[in-house]
């Protein structure tokens, strides 16, 4: 059965310790072979600007990493969770 995912929108952030990766949330069209393409998200690593897949399920470092993710998303517009609001600019100067 073949699959594959479609990204519609991405946002990541750089990992201070090792700038070659990044984590991302992604809002995606997951295809998959005689079923009706799924809408839904992701985090996903990537090593030197690609997907890294390999790893699987992607490790959030904590949950300072998510919040912030789903901040940048909701500020580009694209993420919209039950009508929660982020305070983006306190979000994005806590330390991850």
């Amino acid at each position: 059965m073949g699959s594959r995912v479609e990204v519609l929108d991405t946002v990541g952030l750089a990992d201070d310790s090792d700038n070659d990766w990044e984590l991302h949330f992604e809002k995606c069209i997951y295809h998959v072979e005689d079923e009706e393409p799924m809408d839904g998200f992701r985090f996903i690593w990537y090593h030197e600007g690609r997907k890294c897949g390999h790893r699987g399920q992607a490790r959030i470092p904590n949950e300072t990493w998510m919040l912030k993710l789903m901040a940048k998303a909701a500020q580009c517009g694209w993420y919209k969770p039950f009508g929660v609001t982020f305070d983006f600019d306190l979000l994005m100067g806590m330390d991850i």
